[in-house]
């Protein structure tokens, strides 16, 4: 009797969450912030593909993710490990892999386990493909992955020219064993392409560059920064940047799209996880800046996050939302309580960024430079313009000074000198 009502009790008890799927997924829309996206309000329909995504049944996904860092290198590091900047400490710092006579990269450690190395452990194929070519080996991004394919120069795997490339290494796996497939896809960082008068708004438009072949900002670009352009030239210049970024949203979400369409054909999906975010946003003449890199603003910060899993459904995500949760979603199907923090590691372009980070509490937000706090209720203030400094008896800024001194730490430590990286750097234009 008493056996006969413990299988009972055990039978009607919640079921464990099965274990990992079959295929999981992470694909990263490099610098696709979260408003320019029409999932979370854009008046543009530029990502029909990932707004289909987030409608699919048991999706879930939020619009106040805040991606870990404001640039490339050390977001990715916290995607693919779940630590923060200020822990895996893939960041820029005064010495290691040269980028330019007063700035150099730290890579990310050796020691560091990431998504790959533990999904491989797991039985898994792992599988890199990155239109952008700062994923670079000597960067450290590339641990754990069997299948890699990381473009060289910053245009070889936009656009149409992406698709072919993934079917190559989606057919180079073993169909019968389990896959992570981690995606970037480079289609809205700059140079912003051309519009052929096919997407659903505007007309024709020529490719928009901020950045020239040699990386050096562009002219235009250093006379709307320094306030010098007409009006007329600097609202034409504007236009065509928001245009030009537009075009790329809708290109890489195309994109998005493609690699949905080569797991299906595959039979990849029927057990899938997929979670689909950015590294980062842009700004766009928001505080009279443009591009990305040193900044804090919630134009470079907040990016979206959609994930589905086939079988069952995801946990409902809060907002705000740390970026790097992404990976525990991914490897565990779960959310880790995290706190919404960001770092800047370093000055940006045009010598106008800043070295500190950023917390989010609900709509406060307090970001920390220079040892001054400043706090902005972003639903008073949602453009940033009338932040107050913090009294110190405010609850963020013990935190946000703890987290600016481990910024300068990880930065002052320093690495030996990684040869390649810097070039990958200069050929996306992050450094002069």
């Amino acid at each position: 009797m008493f056996a006969w009502l413990v299988a009972l009790l055990g039978a009607c008890s919640t079921p464990s969450p099965p274990g990992p799927p079959q295929t999981v997924v992470l694909v990263v829309m490099d610098t696709v912030r979260a408003d320019h996206t029409s999932l979370c309000g854009h008046d543009r329909p530029t990502t029909p593909r990932l707004d289909a995504l987030a409608a699919r049944r048991g999706a879930v996904h939020a619009c106040r993710a805040y991606s870990p860092a404001p640039w490339t290198h050390p977001s990715h590091a916290s995607l693919l490990t779940g630590a923060p900047v200020e822990e895996h400490g893939a960041v820029w710092t005064s010495e290691g892999t040269k980028v330019s006579p007063w700035m150099a990269v730290r890579p990310l450690a050796e020691e560091a386990v990431t998504l790959p190395e533990e999904l491989a452990a797991a039985g898994y194929q792992t599988a890199l493909v990155s239109a952008n070519p700062v994923l670079a080996q000597d960067g450290g991004l590339l641990q754990g992955f069997e299948q890699v394919r990381v473009a060289a120069r910053p245009l070889e795997l936009r656009g149409e020219r992406f698709p072919p490339v993934l079917a190559e290494v989606l057919d180079a796996v073993d169909a019968e064993r389990p896959l992570l497939l981690v995606v970037n896809l480079y289609d809205a960082h700059d140079p912003y392409p051309g519009t052929d008068g096919s997407l659903p708004w505007g007309g024709r438009a020529p490719a928009v560059m901020l950045v020239d072949l040699n990386g050096r900002i562009t002219s235009t670009f250093r006379g709307f920064i320094g306030g010098t352009l007409h009006p007329d030239t600097e609202e034409a210049f504007l236009l065509s940047v928001r245009d030009g970024y537009d075009a790329g949203i809708h290109a890489a979400d195309a994109n998005l799209g493609a690699v949905l369409d080569a797991l299906q054909a595959r039979g990849r999906l029927a057990d899938a996880r997929v979670v689909v975010t950015s590294d980062h946003g842009e700004l766009l003449g928001e505080h009279r800046l443009l591009r990305h890199g040193g900044f804090l603003w919630e134009e470079v910060e907040r990016v979206p996050v959609v994930a589905w899993d086939s079988r069952r459904p995801l946990p409902a995500l809060p907002e705000p939302l740390a970026g790097r949760a992404v990976h525990a979603l991914l490897r565990d199907g779960r959310l880790p309580d995290l706190p919404v923090t960001a770092v800047s590691d370093n000055p940006g372009n045009v010598e106008v960024g800043v070295v500190g980070g950023a917390l989010w509490e609900g709509t406060r937000k307090g970001v920390v430079a220079d040892g001054r706090v400043v706090v902005t209720d972003l639903a008073r203030d949602p453009r940033e313009i009338a932040g107050m400094e913090a009294l110190e008896g405010d609850a963020m800024v013990a935190p946000l000074r703890a987290l600016a001194e481990r910024v300068e730490a990880v930065r002052a430590e320093g690495v030996p000198e990684r040869k390649g990286l810097g070039e990958a750097l200069r050929a996306v234009g992050y450094v002069e």
